[in-house]
């Protein structure tokens, strides 16, 4: 994007995946990858012949063999379906990133022999799914253009001779991604599901004399919404940021108002201080430099991250010494990594 070019994105969802596991086929994969003898046969006597039987206003349904499908809530069961799964990108031509069931297939989009190449990963995607007996599921799928472009390329993919749906953003796994990378739409979304976190703490504690328990239930309702992935989304414009911190601020202000007395008004900003209360900003800045560490220190395994960082020569003086290289960006992306 910093470079004007534009990336489409093929996101798919699949019907039932975890249910859906053919247990033969997974078997001769695990053989394939080296799993004979005893602990072959464990597996399959672990998978087959398992019994289920359904409870309803405690009446029992007459027993059922499960014939597919991981054990869900097992420890094995992520397991044998990330194995089942793992051969699912050898053949694409582009690149693409897969947690579990989520599937993103992507590609810089710069002539037009690349639609046809991501079109035919597409096709042989869907291959894959005939072979292994999983479907997808067209209308939940969808397409992103990214691109900062006023009249960027226009996507149009199908699958099994039916069109994906181009969206403007889209929610990959917990974080809303829209095709110019703002975050405003994941800003507007985690502050407006936080808001209801926060209206039902102050209507439930109202009666409460303790201002620790309502900065316990502000800590464990309302701030993993407002930083989850904060890494990714991080704000960089004052108005996104102050919509942010909007929350924290509200919730100071109704504590200020239960801590004032006739004789001592309570400000905003005794509480921030006296229940070291940080602003959301610092938080987010902290969890970047944790990443950072955990990155340069091998303790997170982001080997393209790492490879962006460059370290910037000794300075011969101690004022403003940078750690890192920079350069300016031609683009404003929200990205703590990026070069601005």
């Amino acid at each position: 994007m910093d470079s004007g070019n534009c990336t489409h994105s093929i996101y798919t969802d699949f019907s039932k995946a975890f249910d859906r596991v053919d247990y033969e086929i997974l078997l001769d994969k695990l053989s394939k990858y080296g799993v004979a003898g005893r602990a072959l046969a464990w597996i399959r006597t672990y998978l087959t012949g398992r019994r289920l039987q359904v409870r309803v206003d405690g009446h029992l349904s007459s027993e059922y063999e499960v014939i597919s499908g991981v054990p869900q809530g097992s420890h094995l069961g992520p397991v044998l379906f990330n194995i089942f799964v793992n051969d699912i990108g050898n053949n694409f031509a582009s690149d693409f990133l897969l947690y579990a069931d989520d599937l993103q297939i992507f590609r810089p989009i710069t002539w037009e022999t690349d639609i046809i190449i991501l079109q035919q990963d597409i096709n042989i995607l869907s291959g894959w799914c005939r072979v292994n007996k999983l479907d997808l599921n067209v209308n939940k799928c969808a397409a992103v253009s990214f691109a900062r472009s006023h009249s960027p390329i226009r996507t149009s993919y199908k699958l099994d001779r039916l069109e994906i749906a181009e969206v403007e953003n889209i929610k990959d796994l917990g974080i809303i991604v829209d095709n110019k990378l703002t975050f405003s739409h994941h800003a507007d979304k985690i502050t407006s599901k936080a808001f209801k976190a926060l209206g039902f703490i102050l209507r439930r504690g109202k009666d409460f004399k303790n201002p620790w328990t309502l900065i316990r239930l502000f800590k464990s309702l309302v701030l993993p919404i407002l930083e989850y992935g904060s890494v990714i989304w991080s704000p960089y414009t004052n108005t996104t940021i102050d919509k942010v911190e909007k929350l924290q601020r509200k919730f100071c202000k109704s504590l200020a108002y239960k801590l004032s007395s006739p004789s001592h008004i309570c400000t905003t900003d005794e509480v921030y201080q006296c229940y070291c209360i940080n602003k959301l900003s610092s938080r987010r800045q902290v969890a970047d430099l944790c990443f950072f560490y955990k990155v340069v220190n091998n303790i997170t395994d982001a080997h393209e991250i790492l490879n962006s960082f460059e370290l910037a020569p000794a300075g011969l003086t101690l004022r403003r010494n940078r750690l890192l290289k920079t350069s300016k960006s031609k683009k404003k992306l929200c990205c703590p990594w990026s070069s601005e």
